[in-house]
């Protein structure tokens, strides 16, 4: 059996009546093509999510000296930081 492709899943669920369903498939494919975007931009430096050191909102963005390797992983650990 063939895995089907996320297009062939959306596809199915809107012609069973879960439009809202395909709808949230297409938001997460969107979000995970934006992050892959954003970790392929890298050039090998590693990544920080945190707050604005001046009050300016949230920040995600790279230096030489972060901890982490991947946009998502310093993402995970800024929503989750008891799990560090």
């Amino acid at each position: 059996m063939r895995t089907p492709t996320l297009a062939l899943v959306v596809e199915q669920l809107i012609a069973d009546g879960h439009d809202d369903l395909a709808e949230y498939m297409n938001a997460r494919t969107a979000d995970t093509e934006r992050l892959d975007f954003l970790e392929n931009q890298g050039g090998g430096r590693r990544w920080v999510a945190r707050d604005s050191l001046t009050n300016r909102g949230y920040r995600l963005h790279q230096s030489n000296d972060a901890k982490y390797e991947t946009a998502r992983a310093a993402i995970d650990a800024a929503m989750y930081p008891s799990a560090r």
